[in-house]
């Protein structure tokens, strides 16, 4: 459905393995979805917990995952990065590898988490993510 939006997709099978040949993650696209890069195939080089398409039983969804409730979980995640923490590198709790910004890197559910300071240090990214899942949503949820 992301590509009948004109939404290009990085899927599980696109990014397996892109982090063992390069050491990095893929150079980020405007207009593009990214999945879970970590499979038992190729998983993460600490930390590996949840291979893809699954971003693990933690999250917002999990309390409606375990209740039987459908969900459809989108989320901005940066897979590849890793603010110091080996409990928590490439786990998708880092917005970015650069510890000088937010808590060592780390945004969510901290008091850097408000729309002023992602705008700060990412400016325009909400609303590109905006602008890419409330088509998407409309479309799951009107069709799927």
């Amino acid at each position: 459905m992301a590509e009948e939006l004109g939404i290009k997709t990085c899927r599980t099978e696109d990014l397996n393995g892109y982090y063992a040949k390069y050491g990095h993650g893929p150079t980020v696209e405007e207009n593009t979805i990214y999945t879970n890069p970590w499979t038992f195939e190729n998983p993460s080089p600490v930390n590996f917990e949840c291979a893809s398409p699954s971003t693990g039983g933690w999250g917002d969804h999990a309390p409606f995952a375990r209740r039987g409730i459908h969900y459809i979980n989108m989320e901005a995640t940066n897979w590849f990065a890793a603010g110091g923490d080996p409990e928590l590198d490439y786990s998708g709790f880092y917005e970015t590898a650069d510890t000088n910004i937010g808590d060592s890197g780390m945004f969510m559910n901290t008091k850097y988490d408000t729309l002023e300071n992602l705008e700060k240090y990412f400016p325009g990214r909400a609303q590109e993510h905006f602008k890419i899942f409330s088509p998407l949503l409309c479309k799951l949820i009107l069709e799927g």
